[in-house]
């Protein structure tokens, strides 16, 4: 069964990046950043533990849960995940944008995780009171008009995004796909693909339309195998590129994680680059 073999192969791959991926990721964590790379180094940390989550969900390797199930369906919401996360990294931490649009990223994303606070101590049945002495009250419309008399917020020409923005419903100024498809890594549809495991995630009928007695069970079927690879494919191809981006965004780490183990990562980079 070649789809079988092509999967353990790329299951080996997987595994061998993780474990030099935890090897950078140990050896950094200690080294002072800029508050930009801080948060960028907390999203690649978050990256490299979903990615150990997907590979003990992959049936025969070394982290496995003990039998022998095929669950794509949680693989796939993992993977979107990586996805997300990786794209927010690149957006805060490897793009390369003026010090104006900086600023206003950094304001966006403390206002939208205000907005997310208040929006769930709303939700809680939170007291007007206590809201206010919190100061959602009069913090949250302050910082509203601080983001919209900002200089880059004019630049952003999307009428529907300048909303979502205000409304506190927008942490980042541009899509999570848009940022996918600009990297052109290995040529992958990372919207095609963003789009399917979406509806795995979500339950969709895309997600479960297709299962029978053979696929959707957890039983080993060259369909599912398939997929699964095609999903580690990505998991890697992101955790790879953000290994390599983080260790270029913390120039110290060079001092600290071996030659051997930031050449693996700079050619397997380059690989899907060129």
């Amino acid at each position: 069964m070649k789809w079988f073999e092509e999967y353990k192969k790329d299951l080996a791959i997987f595994d061998q990046t993780i474990e030099h991926s935890l090897i950078v990721s140990n050896l950094i964590g200690d080294i002072p950043t800029t508050e930009k790379i801080h948060y960028a180094h907390t999203l690649y940390s978050r990256l490299l533990l979903t990615s150990l989550s997907v590979i003990r969900l992959c049936p025969f390797s070394r982290l496995s849960l003990e039998g022998e199930i095929w669950d794509f369906f949680s693989i796939a919401s993992l993977v979107r995940c990586s996805m997300e996360n990786y794209a927010v990294f690149h957006y805060l931490g490897v793009e390369q944008i003026d010090q104006q649009e900086e600023a206003f990223r950094i304001k966006l994303l403390y206002y939208h995780k205000d907005c997310e606070l208040y929006k769930y101590y709303k939700d809680l049945n939170t007291p007007a009171d206590v809201l206010d002495k919190l100061g959602f009250i009069e913090g949250l419309p302050k910082r509203k008009a601080d983001l919209k008399e900002h200089p880059f917020f004019e630049k952003i020409t999307n009428k529907r995004k300048q909303d979502d923005i205000l409304n506190g419903n927008s942490s980042i100024t541009k899509k999570h796909t848009d940022i996918l498809n600009e990297l052109q890594l290995k040529k992958i549809p990372f919207k095609a693909f963003y789009r399917f495991y979406s509806n795995q995630t979500h339950s969709a009928p895309l997600g479960y339309f297709t299962s029978t007695n053979e696929r959707g069970r957890g039983e080993r079927n060259e369909t599912e195998v398939v997929y699964i690879t095609w999903a580690i494919d990505i998991a890697r191809t992101l955790l790879v590129t953000a290994t390599h981006h983080v260790i270029n965004l913390i120039p110290e780490s060079k001092t600290k994680v071996p030659a051997n183990i930031i050449n693996y990562f700079e050619a397997e980079y380059n690989k899907f680059i060129s």
